[in-house]
């Protein structure tokens, strides 16, 4: 998992690293009906950030950004996110397909596919494994918003 360190402590490694922002800037009223529980995992950390950035913007908890596939499962045990936002291609190593399927085997949880490709066979696909619609990159931060305003209350089973 990626540890930040907090705006006030001054670090070189990471001074003067700020997310870049996709999607639109949002007012303050445009926040989640119930705020969730989010794991992202996402292997480019710019991405990552900017994704963060946009759950935390919504009112939702960052339960952190894993970079691979081992990784996501290891923190989606760990956590029991309520919502896996999860890109699909995660460079070397496992997809965030499989990722997914091995966590939906024994989480009850909803992931969200997020990916650059657009082939319509591919979509699908993903909506498949999950039941979910794919967030397609970049991730604008009204879809999110409406993706996660469908995460059931805190204590209840996901879809």
């Amino acid at each position: 998992m990626i540890h930040l360190p907090s705006e006030n402590t001054s670090s070189s490694c990471w001074s003067g690293i700020a997310p870049l922002r996709y999607g639109a800037a949002m007012d303050d009223r445009a926040t989640l009906s119930t705020p969730a529980r989010v794991l992202i995992v996402e292997d480019e950390l710019f991405v990552a950030l900017d994704i963060e950035q946009m759950v935390e913007d919504l009112g939702a908890e960052s339960l952190g950004i894993a970079r691979d596939a081992e990784e996501a499962i290891q923190l989606a045990f760990e956590k029991k996110p309520e919502v896996i936002l999860m890109d699909v291609n995660l460079g070397a190593g496992r997809t965030g397909t499989e990722a997914a399927q091995a966590i939906l085997a024994r989480l009850p949880c909803r992931v969200v596919f997020i990916t650059a490709y657009r082939d319509p066979s591919n979509l699908e696909r993903m909506r498949q494994i999950t039941g979910e619609p794919v967030l397609t990159k970049p991730v604008d931060q009204e879809r999110l918003r409406a993706v996660l305003n469908r995460t059931p209350s805190p204590g209840r089973l996901c879809d």
